[in-house]
């Protein structure tokens, strides 16, 4: 139970990181495009 507590964490720590990342890059898209 506790593993899959950590498991979870992670997996939303991970997502949040690839939120941000996607985040960040889509402005930079944009500008290039315009």
């Amino acid at each position: 139970m506790l593993i899959f507590s950590h498991l979870i964490n992670f997996f939303m720590i991970l997502f949040s990181w690839f939120d941000e990342k996607h985040y960040i890059c889509t402005p930079k898209s944009n500008n290039s495009i315009i």
